[in-house]
C-alpha cells in the first residue's frame, strides 16, 4: 500500500465537502471551525491546488475538490462500516454522552466504576463541551445539560437538583470575614459564569439590592471557576449536590 499522508486532513475535507459548511463539519468532528480550516489549508498546500472556493459566507468545491470528494467519500464510508462491524463483533453497545467537563469530573466519574461493574457490555463515549446544548442532538444518545427540563421534541429526566448557593474557601473567609447575611456578599469578589445573570438573580431572590463588587471576574469554565474559588479569589455559585458532599457555603 502506498503512503497516505494527512489522514486527519483528508477526513476533515470529506466532512466539510459533504456539508459545504466548516462550522457544521466542526460540530461533526468535535473540533473548532478554525481547526477544520487549518486541516483544509494543510491538504491544499500538500496537493498544491485549491479544493474550495470561499465566498462571503458560502463555500463551494472546485473541480479538483469535487473529484477528490467523489473518490474519498466512499472510502471513508467503508472504513466506518468496518469499524462498526468490529464493534459489533465485540458485542458491546456504544453510548455517546455529551456533558460539561465539571459535571463529568465531579459527578459522573466517581460513579463509572459501579456502572461498568453492572454493565460491562456498554462502551461510553464521553463528549465534553462547555455548552452541551449547542451539540446536534441527533448525533448523540444522551445529553446532560443545565436547564429547566423543557426541550421541544426531547425527553428529559431530572438527574440532580440544581439549587445554586454561594461557595467560598476558608482562606477568603479568613481575609474578609465570614459573611453572616446575603447582603454581606456585596463586598466580596464574585466569580461569574458567562454573564452576571445568575448572581443578579440570586441577590434578587434574597431581597438584596445594589451593585456587585468591583473585583468580580467572569470565568466561563466551571473547572477554572471552581479552582479560582479554591484559591480564595472569590465566591462562586455552585450546586453542592453535584459533588455529593458538604462544602463551605453561605
Amino acid at each position: 500500500m502506498s503512503n497516505i499522508p494527512h489522514l486527519n486532513a483528508l477526513r476533515a475535507f470529506v466532512v466539510a465537502a459533504r456539508h459545504l459548511n466548516f462550522t457544521k463539519a466542526a460540530n461533526e468532528l468535535q473540533v473548532s471551525p478554525s481547526a477544520v480550516s487549518h486541516q483544509i489549508r494543510l491538504l491544499e498546500n500538500y496537493l498544491e491546488t485549491r479544493l474550495f472556493i470561499r465566498g462571503a459566507g458560502v463555500i463551494a468545491l472546485t473541480r479538483e475538490g469535487e473529484y477528490l470528494h467523489q473518490k474519498l467519500e466512499g472510502a471513508f464510508e467503508k472504513i466506518g462500516a468496518a469499524i462498526d462491524e468490529i464493534t459489533g463483533l465485540r458485542g458491546g453497545a456504544t453510548i455517546k454522552v455529551v456533558l460539561r467537563p465539571f459535571f463529568s469530573s465531579f459527578w459522573l466519574a466517581p460513579r463509572l466504576k459501579s456502572f461498568w461493574a453492572a454493565h460491562p457490555e456498554v462502551n461510553l463515549n464521553l463528549i465534553h463541551a462547555l455548552a452541551p446544548e449547542t451539540i446536534q442532538f441527533e448525533e448523540i444518545d444522551v445529553a446532560i445539560v443545565w436547564g429547566k427540563g423543557k426541550w421541544d421534541g426531547l425527553e428529559s429526566t431530572l438527574l440532580v437538583p440544581g439549587e445554586l448557593t454561594p461557595i467560598l474557601h476558608r482562606s477568603l473567609a479568613e481575609r474578609l470575614g465570614v459573611p453572616q447575611v446575603p447582603a454581606d456578599l456585596l463586598r466580596y469578589p464574585l466569580l461569574h459564569e458567562e454573564s452576571k445573570l445568575n448572581w443578579s438573580t440570586w441577590f434578587a431572590q434574597m431581597g438584596v439590592g445594589g451593585g456587585m463588587g468591583k473585583n468580580d471576574q467572569i470565568v466561563d469554565d466551571t473547572n477554572v471557576r471552581y479552582q479560582s474559588m479554591i484559591n480564595g479569589q472569590g465566591v462562586m455559585l455552585g450546586c453542592p449536590s453535584v459533588r455529593g458532599q458538604r462544602v463551605s457555603i453561605v
